[in-house]
């Protein structure tokens, strides 16, 4: 083994460079080296004192990149939650559009009722009606006929059913799946009415430019025919645009995330 007499600069720890295993002190001269690998690895301060640096740079590159993934974790949950809450205001359009379907349906087929027990060959187009509103009034009303028909039917044989079975004290299974199978029924037609009054209000919106319009134009409400249909559209056009303005307000905020 080979020895040197510098013990006292030295530290005998192994080397992580195998290119300084020969390198014994400080400046090399009072060591001796035959070219043979040493066995027992010495170190002077000064290379200790790199080791030390290089492993703080490694933490802190560790720290940098850790950081990062925070970071971007942050970012993606912020933006996650931002996205969830544009997806509730478009579900409050939604559900303030099909409001406002049933509200101006509701009115302008009482007054068509009105109209027809008047005058039995009174057609749709014959009621007096805001501009815009006509051609959507008409195709809601010929599709919610056929569905309200069906709708009545089911009512009826269910209504007799369960006169039936209450007259009788007992009720066979079949009669029970019977009875399931109509409320069933009932219930799928019930909500298809209850969609394309969503839709009617959807077509309303989109018909009077209740969004796109000027915000500042206000539909008559003292009108002694349509003052009821106005009034519903003013106050669906009020909490619209309020709705519009918080979802373009997430979105924008969306957008500043992402880029950050």
């Amino acid at each position: 083994m080979i020895t040197t007499k510098c013990d006292r600069s030295i530290l005998r720890i192994r080397s992580l460079h195998p290119e300084k295993r020969k390198t014994g002190c400080c400046t090399g001269r009072c060591c001796r080296d035959d070219g043979n690998d040493l066995p027992p690895l010495y170190l002077h301060y000064s290379q200790l004192d790199d080791i030390v640096h290089e492993t703080k740079i490694i933490v802190n590159n560790y720290k940098q990149i850790m950081s990062s993934i925070l970071h971007q974790m942050k970012k993606t949950a912020h933006v996650a939650k931002l996205q969830g809450e544009v997806v509730l205001i478009e579900r409050k359009i939604t559900a303030c559009e099909q409001a406002q379907g049933v509200a101006i349906y509701t009115v302008l087929a009482k007054r068509l009722q009105h109209l027809q027990l008047h005058d039995s060959d009174a057609a749709d187009n014959d009621i007096r009606i805001l501009p815009g509103l006509q051609a959507a009034f008409m195709a809601a009303t010929e599709d919610l006929k056929d569905l309200n028909e069906k709708r009545n039917k089911l009512e009826e044989e269910l209504d007799i059913r369960e006169e039936s079975s209450t007259a009788n004290s007992k009720s066979s299974v079949g009669g029970f799946f019977t009875n399931t199978k109509l409320k069933t029924e009932l219930a799928y037609y019930e909500r298809e009415i209850k969609l394309r009054l969503g839709i009617f209000g959807h077509q309303v919106v989109n018909d009077l430019e209740l969004l796109a319009g000027d915000p500042d134009v206000q539909f008559d409400e003292n009108d002694d025919r349509d003052g009821m249909v106005a009034t519903v559209l003013n106050q669906s056009k009020r909490e619209l645009r309020t709705l519009l303005q918080q979802k373009q307000d997430k979105q924008a905020k969306i957008q500043a995330a992402r880029d950050a």
